[in-house]
């Protein structure tokens, strides 16, 4: 009976679902290509370390995400298909304070009247394109700083005539952060087409900072710029309001537009392994949305939510379901991006028995060559020879 009702719930907000536009999947692509160079902001940090990531949209129902065209509804589903990785490495084992590493995220979204996997039927009115960022890293521990550069490929592998023309076009990108500052840009053979400023101000243990503390309470900037787009300067706000578990976020345009998106998220740890969502966004008309979302580990819950709003083409009263997957490893510790902390790692029997061997392994080197554990002797007092 539960689940009966469950379903009878999903399918009324399936029906209750805004369709989406053509001109909204159209500027999709842009809206891809900033968010990954947005995304290779917040993971990038001096040190040795990796990171992966994974995720699509499932829709039970096509009138979840039906398209809007000047030829009237059109039930289908909008799609987004991503992954990525970043791996580092020290040059030098010795030295480990030099790392280069190497990073590549794709993502692969539109518009398709039928659902699939890897192979879309390509009908009257889909928009099939992929998005990819690629780019070497070269980060110092000491310096607290590093540098990255790459390319990113803009590719549309089928776009119906219904939607503006697009083609295959070649970007660069060059970043550059210093402790908290990052400074980041992107061109094509046209001349510049963002620019973006960091200033990450919050201290967190995973970078080396504070675990706790008035440091931890600082605020996070960051300020993008577009060329070819109407709202030309959009600013995130996101701040700490409790113990690092607890933290609002604000996104606006400095234009007529104004305020875009607020929201409170609740991590129950530090290491936004989980997370609880509520946000409110502002639409093209000018009207107040409300949502919230659930994630755990890679499974992600949501409704009317701010950041399905933005990266599915202005999804409106959508229930989503997603597998959402984005960890980060360092010293042996993961943590999603983001994240003030690493995880907690429970002590198991095993854990415990590497304990014993390295600290078996310390000793060991601590003998001498007849095995014999040496002595340290202070100056002045006698050392009886055998």
């Amino acid at each position: 009976m539960h689940f009966l009702l469950l379903v009878i719930f999903v399918l009324a907000i399936c029906v209750n679902a805004a369709p989406i536009h053509t001109e909204a999947v159209s500027r999709g692509g842009n809206v891809t290509r900033d968010a990954q160079l947005e995304e290779l902001g917040n993971v990038l940090m001096p040190g040795a370390m990796a990171y992966v990531k994974l995720g699509t949209y499932w829709f039970p129902h096509p009138r979840q995400t039906a398209l809007r065209s000047e030829f009237g509804k059109h039930d289908g589903y909008a799609f987004s298909q991503r992954f990525g990785a970043y791996f580092s490495a020290p040059f030098n084992e010795m030295d480990p304070d030099f790392t280069f590493g190497l990073l590549w995220f794709i993502e692969r979204n539109g518009w398709n009247s039928e659902d699939f996997v890897f192979f879309p039927n390509y009908g009257d009115f889909a928009l099939v394109r992929s998005v990819q960022t690629a780019g070497a890293v070269l980060t110092s521990s000491k310096l607290g700083m590093g540098i990255a550069g790459g390319i990113q490929y803009y590719n549309p592998e089928f776009v119906s005539h219904y939607y503006e023309p697009e083609t295959d076009t070649l970007y660069g990108f060059g970043h550059i952060f210093a402790g908290p500052v990052a400074l980041q840009g992107s061109f094509n053979s046209d001349g510049w087409k963002s620019a973006r400023a960091s200033l990450h101000l919050e201290s967190k243990e995973v970078n080396g900072g504070a675990r706790s503390g008035l440091k931890t309470y600082l605020p996070n900037f960051d300020v993008a710029v577009y060329r070819d787009a109407s709202d030309s300067v959009r600013v995130k706000w996101e701040q700490n309001l409790y113990g690092q578990l607890l933290y609002a976020e604000v996104t606006g345009f400095l234009s007529d537009y104004g305020l875009y998106s607020a929201g409170l998220k609740y991590y129950p740890d530090p290491s936004r392994i989980a997370s609880f969502d509520f946000t409110c966004y502002r639409d093209s008309d000018g009207d107040l949305n409300f949502g919230g979302g659930v994630s755990i580990f890679m499974v992600r819950f949501a409704y009317n939510h701010a950041e399905d709003h933005e990266r599915l083409f202005g999804a409106k009263r959508t229930f989503v379901m997603e597998l959402n997957m984005a960890l980060g490893a360092k010293d042996g510790n993961f943590f999603s991006r983001g994240a003030a902390r690493p995880a907690p790692v429970e002590e198991t029997p095993l854990t415990k028995s590497l304990d014993r061997e390295s600290s078996k392994a310390k000793m060991e080197r601590a003998a001498g060559k007849d095995g014999a554990v040496k002595e340290i002797t202070a100056t002045g007092i006698r050392r009886e020879k055998k």
